[in-house]
């Protein structure tokens, strides 16, 4: 899938799982019909402009009890997931579509303690 217009005006490729895909076309089943080419849309079938968005994260995470919360919470968590799960920094940059490693390696700096157990020696599970 193809966002345009994303985080700092770029362009991005999105890479999605099965779950996610699903999601999305289950989403897309139910949603008003639409002129617009926006994904996301209110429920007059407007696109869903990002500060409406970010309100109604706000207002989530305020009821489960996660403050501060909002949208780039969801893009730090998925980073920071990503690389407890074995992922590593150069295939981060891609999926988050940094043009420099330095912005990447912020996040690497918050899960070190969880990477740097993922690169023990085989030796150490004899």
């Amino acid at each position: 899938m193809k966002v345009i217009d994303g985080k700092g005006g770029k362009d991005r490729t999105l890479i999605m799982g099965k779950s996610c895909k699903a999601a999305l076309w289950r989403y897309l089943m139910q949603r008003p019909e639409t002129s617009f080419p926006t994904l996301f849309v209110s429920e007059r079938g407007k696109p869903l402009h990002r500060t409406i968005l970010g309100r109604q994260i706000r207002i989530i995470g305020e009821r489960a009890g996660v403050e501060p919360c909002y949208p780039h919470h969801f893009r730090h968590t998925f980073a920071v997931m990503y690389l407890r799960a074995g992922g590593d920094a150069y295939s981060l940059q891609f999926l988050l579509g940094h043009t420099d490693m330095a912005v990447t390696k912020q996040y690497v700096k918050l899960a070190a303690v969880d990477v740097s157990e993922l690169y023990r020696s085989p030796l150490d599970r004899l």
